[in-house]
């Protein structure tokens, strides 16, 4: 995972959004780009699970602001019937319907698309208990011509083991087909993106080290990389190879900064006072046991 300060990103995405003289199209290029661009930037460095629920949010956040759906709706989604007390609700009429289900179609009836979806079920019994058990993708012949976001918040209330299938498909009507896929993390990319006087931090993961990477994209470059692991007394060789980068062009690379936090101290106050020459890089890597505490901290 490798990060970039936002303020040099955001100027970047401006530059690259499609250019138009027409005024709106122009804004609305501008507004697709950065949408996607941030999505992207942000999900690279994300797992799995996390990069989901991050542009699950971000298609909901956008829907609501768009006015495609309603606060009440998007309170159901994310709350479900965890407000409810099962011993004051109405007897549960359905044994093959799990306590939570029934919770949560509860809540759910008081939505306004949604408030006979109790009668309905009793009405076509069967029908739902078939669905239900078989974990069919189609939904029952009564609720086929839900909207997309619809059918995400059916599902979620009554099979919530399914909801993962649905929010990929609600994402993809939502944002487009490109947000459910998985970013590839470029490093020529990030390169573009970079700026002399902003690091940018690899956070190692499980059988990821950016090493191999960096030095690869030095040798395309044609640009000079000098690596420094830190440890005990290795604070003179990063310093003095910090001055030499910095002053002659050039890139480091710091390994396992977290062996020498004393010293990042000093080089955070040399990244905001001094002056670099244009080519100077400096990538910053630690493990993800300590991202936490360094991030916060610098």
């Amino acid at each position: 995972m490798i990060l970039l300060s936002k303020t040099i990103f955001f100027p970047f995405l401006f530059k690259r959004s499609n250019k138009i003289a027409a005024t709106q199209k122009r804004i609305q290029n501008i507004n697709d780009y950065l949408t996607y661009r941030t999505w992207f930037y942000t999900t690279r460095g994300l797992y799995e699970e996390d990069r989901l629920m991050f542009t699950l949010l971000l298609a909901l956040r956008i829907d609501l602001r768009r006015g495609k759906i309603r606060h009440d709706e998007f309170e159901v989604l994310i709350k479900g019937g965890a407000s409810l007390d099962l011993n004051t609700c109405p007897t549960k009429p359905f044994r093959w319907l799990n306590d939570i289900a029934w919770l949560n179609l509860l809540e759910l009836s008081r939505v306004k698309d949604f408030h006979d979806v109790i009668d309905c079920i009793q009405k076509n019994e069967k029908v739902f208990k078939d669905w239900f058990d078989k974990e069919s993708i189609d939904l029952p012949d009564t609720y086929e011509s839900l909207t997309v976001f619809h059918r995400f918040l059916f599902i979620r209330s009554i099979s919530p083991d399914r909801t993962i299938f649905e929010t990929r498909n609600y994402i993809q009507d939502s944002l487009g087909v490109k947000y459910t896929e998985i970013p590839v993390l470029s490093f020529d990319v990030l390169w573009d993106e970079s700026q002399c006087k902003t690091p940018l931090l690899g956070i190692l993961s499980s059988g990821a080290d950016p090493t191999s990477n960096i030095q690869a994209l030095a040798k395309k470059k044609n640009v000079e990389l000098l690596i420094v692991s830190m440890g005990q007394g290795q604070e003179i060789l990063a310093r003095r190879y910090l001055h030499q980068t910095m002053t002659h062009g050039g890139w480091l690379l710091i390994q396992n900064a977290h062996l020498g936090l004393d010293y990042l101290d000093e080089f955070y106050e040399t990244m905001t006072t001094a002056n670099f020459e244009p080519s100077f890089r400096v990538f910053v890597i630690f493990p993800a046991s300590l991202s936490l505490c360094l991030l916060s901290k610098y």
